[in-house]
């Protein structure tokens, strides 16, 4: 009998190729993306306290990236 890992047997059997005859192709890494998703939240009075609270849970070392910016009208223009 001819060895399994020497010429495609297995149990006696011949093995069919799946690539038809082709080498396999190469491991490919995933292509880095193209886009990603922006959120935008707005608030008002409270505003950044509750963005404190909306993002406490998030780990500090995650993936996602933050930036967030506070306005303040001074009372004679409210």
């Amino acid at each position: 009998m001819i060895p399994d890992e020497d010429y495609g047997y297995h149990n006696g059997v011949k093995l069919m190729s799946t690539t038809n005859g082709h080498p396999p192709p190469e491991p490919q890494s995933p292509p880095p993306p193209d886009a990603f998703p922006i959120v935008g939240i707005g608030a008002s009075a409270g505003g950044l306290e509750a963005l404190e609270l909306f993002l406490s849970p998030i780990p500090g070392d995650s993936a996602w990236r933050l930036s967030s910016s506070s306005t303040s009208i001074p009372p004679t223009r409210a």
